[in-house]
C-alpha cells in the first residue's frame, strides 16, 4: 500500500513540474530496465541475450518518446526517475506476491482494497468538496476506469506468474506507444514521424522478446 501511494505522490509531482509527454515515457521506459537488473541481481531470474535485447529496445523506444517536444525540466525529470524506481519496486513486490499467494485474483482484490480505500479516504479528507463535485459528475468514468485498471493489472500479474517478470514489465510499457500515436493522430500533437520511429524501435524489442 505504501509503495503504491508513493507512486501516486511522485506521479503528481512529476506532472506538476513538467509535461505529461515528457514525464510519463521516462517513468515507464526506465522502470523495466531497473526491474531486469534487480531481478537478475537479487532473485537470480535471468534473461536470455535476445530477451535482454528486447527489454533494452523497448525501454529505448519508450524513453525516446519523452524526448519529443517540450516540457522537459530538471525537476520534472528527477521526479520521473524517482517514480520509475517506485514502479520497479511495486512491480517486483506485486509479482512475487501474486506468485506466492496461490491466486492472482485474490491478490489483486486485496491490493486494490488495501490501497484504494485508504487513498480514497485521504483524498476525501484533503479535498472533500472537490471530490464530491467531481464524483457527482463523472462517477461513471471513475467506475469504468477502476474496472479496466483492475482487469489490466490482474492480466499483467497473471502473466508475471508464468513468464520472467522483467520481460512482462517491458511488454506492459508498450501501451505508452499506443497513447503517443493516438495523441499524434487524433489529438494533433504533432511529431508523427518521430513518434512512429520510436514505435518501430519498441516493435523490434517485442519481436526480440519472442525469439
Amino acid at each position: 500500500m505504501t509503495i503504491h501511494i508513493g507512486y501516486y505522490a511522485t506521479l503528481a509531482a512529476a506532472y506538476r513540474a513538467g509535461d505529461l509527454s515528457h514525464g510519463y515515457p521516462i517513468m515507464r521506459g526506465t522502470a523495466p530496465l531497473i526491474v531486469a537488473v534487480g531481478m537478475t541481481a537479487m532473485f537470480g531470474e535471468t534473461l536470455s541475450g535476445t530477451a535482454w535485447a528486447g527489454v533494452l529496445l523497448i525501454c529505448a523506444g519508450v524513453l525516446s518518446l519523452g524526448m519529443i517536444g517540450g516540457g522537459a525540466t530538471r525537476k520534472a525529470t528527477t521526479w520521473a526517475l524517482i517514480n520509475a524506481l517506485i514502479i520497479a519496486v511495486y512491480t517486483v513486490s506485486d509479482a512475487i506476491g501474486a506468485r506466492v499467494s496461490g491466486g492472482v485474483e485474490r491478490y489483486v482484490v486485496w491490493v486494490f482494497f488495501l490501497m484504494g480505500l485508504p487513498f480514497g479516504l485521504i483524498v476525501v479528507a484533503l479535498r472533500r468538496g472537490e471530490f464530491a463535485r467531481h464524483a457527482g459528475r463523472f462517477w461513471w468514468r471513475g467506475l469504468g476506469g477502476a474496472t479496466l485498471s483492475g482487469l489490466a493489472y490482474a492480466i499483467v500479474l497473471w502473466a508475471m506468474t508464468r513468464a520472467p517478470i522483467a520481460a512482462v514489465s517491458a511488454l506492459r510499457e508498450t501501451s505508452v506507444v499506443f497513447a503517443a500515436l493516438i495523441g499524434a493522430w487524433l489529438l494533433k500533437e504533432g511529431h508523427i514521424a518521430r513518434r512512429f520511429a520510436s514505435a518501430l524501435v519498441v516493435v523490434a524489442g517485442v519481436v526480440a522478446l519472442r525469439l
